[in-house]
């Protein structure tokens, strides 16, 4: 029986779909846009797990736990996926800036510079080429969905009918068609949103820098504190990155090939290998970058600790540490 093709924007608006049905249990406000568009925007728990699943394109589950650090004890967010090569480079890598076309009243939405566009819009976009050929993923649908990580401002200055037309244009829907899921970095839900870069970020290296075939990635799960919320979006986005460089533990199922060592993959992810600033905190990165994301050092884009299990020769391998020292420092200088 030949299996149904897999819609990223489908399964994601079956969340979004979700979320307009139950805007008052989720806290969420959503708001039409002239052109026919819609942004949704809320701060808490729920809101935030349901963006971090449409940001997945719908192939991943998330719930709350507890996490220790140190003394100090946080709830946790633990995700997983059995779509990992698809639902992270196909669906919850950030889009290029450049092959949106985002334009010069994006730039200021997130630090100095342009906001995080992800989600599977970007599949319809095909903002990357080589990664969908690789995934050998052609995605279908008449609706388009992305998630917006922003810095957070009143609703009513946020350029959303212009970026809208950007994404209808490049995923070739209409606008009435486009949905705009926003995750502002001083809220639990934006917290939540970066927390699911641990998993991206366990196949972000190997890619970029390795052109490591993806596809390898069978399944993946991840788990990491969820960092207390400040009023400054700097002090908030730091400690929310904080803990993914160095306090996310996870564990990615891989399928290699004859003559390949899982250890070369391990040493490609893990902050420890792969950064030469290992110890220094996001938000002093951040503002060395000149608060704009895509200036930051590409290495940046690492975890503190790395389980591989090699699927076709059994062979485990672990790297990294959680250093419960700078997530501690991460909060005081919050």
């Amino acid at each position: 029986m030949k299996m149904k093709k897999i819609s990223l924007n489908r399964n994601a608006f079956k969340i979004v779909q979700d979320i307009i049905r139950k805007t008052e249990e989720k806290k969420t406000e959503i708001v039409k846009l002239k052109n026919g568009a819609t942004v949704i925007y809320g701060s808490g728990f729920e809101i935030g797990l349901d963006i971090l699943r449409i940001r997945f394109g719908g192939l991943a589950k998330a719930y709350i736990g507890w996490n220790e650090v140190e003394d100090l004890r946080l709830p946790s967010l633990n995700i997983w996926t059995d779509q990992a090569g698809l639902a992270i480079w196909g669906s919850f890598v950030g889009a290029n800036p450049d092959a949106l076309e985002l334009t010069e009243d994006m730039r200021g939405l997130l630090g100095k510079g342009y906001p995080i566009c992800g989600g599977p819009a970007k599949a319809l976009a095909v903002d990357r080429p080589e990664v969908y050929r690789m995934l050998d993923h052609e995605e279908e649908a008449d609706v388009a969905i992305m998630t917006v990580q922003t810095d957070n401002m009143p609703l009513e200055k946020f350029p959303g009918d212009k970026l809208a037309e950007i994404i209808a244009k490049k995923c070739r829907v209409n606008t009435d068609n486009v949905y705009m899921l926003l995750s502002m970095n001083q809220t639990v839900a934006g917290i939540i949103q970066v927390g699911g870069c641990m998993l991206e970020l366990g196949a972000f290296l190997p890619w970029w820098k390795h052109k490591y075939d993806i596809k390898k990635y069978k399944f993946a799960f991840g788990t990491l504190p969820i960092m207390p919320v400040h009023p400054d979006p700097y002090k908030t986005m730091g400690m929310a990155n904080d803990a993914v460089t160095y306090g996310s533990r996870t564990i990615f199922y891989v399928e290699t090939e004859e003559g390949e060592d899982i250890d070369e993959l391990g040493n490609m992810v893990a902050t420890a290998k792969v950064w030469p600033d290992y110890g220094k905190l996001y938000g002093e990165a951040f503002r060395d970058a000149g608060y704009a994301f895509f200036k930051l050092p590409i290495e940046i884009n690492s975890i503190s600790q790395v389980t591989l299990n090699d699927l076709r020769t059994g062979k485990v391998y672990s790297t990294g540490r959680v250093r419960f020292d700078l997530l501690r420092k991460s909060i005081e200088m919050g």
